[in-house]
């Protein structure tokens, strides 16, 4: 399995034997994202995202949520962590990164076309703003 892009968060996973810490890792040959276990370093499951390539992932703040960037569907898919449930939500042009902010009500996306930042009402789980980078300073 090819892994890529580690997400920026721990978590410890409802629903899962053990109470140790996780960490999730975006497989885009698999359109889906691995749950490792960081005590033993194995896979112990995964989210399908049901295509889309994702190229990255966040774990908003308690856990309850968590993010993954599909840069072909042009969308980031919201996880509910208690039920398992993915909504995706369309944001720019080949999303590349997610950030979920620490006070859980913004999510942000870096989309690569045409170099623009889509701020996510996370709550809602939908698009507020989109932010033009082009021409923004170094």
């Amino acid at each position: 399995m090819r892994l890529s892009a580690l997400a920026v968060g721990l978590l410890l996973v409802p629903g899962l034997a053990s109470a140790q810490p996780f960490t999730f890792v975006s497989t885009p040959a698999s359109d889906a994202l691995a749950v490792v276990d960081l005590s033993t370093h194995m896979v112990v499951d995964t989210i399908p995202l049901g295509g889309g390539l994702p190229s990255g992932c966040a774990v908003g703040p308690h856990g309850k949520r968590l993010y993954a960037v599909l840069s072909q569907s042009n969308a980031l898919a919201r996880i509910d962590m208690a039920t398992g449930a993915v909504q995706m939500i369309p944001v720019g042009a080949r999303p590349s990164g997610v950030s979920a902010e620490p006070s859980g009500r913004r999510v942000y996306v870096a989309n690569t076309a045409p170099d623009t930042e889509s701020v996510v009402d996370a709550e809602r789980g939908n698009v507020i703003a989109t932010i033009p980078l082009r021409g923004a300073p170094p």
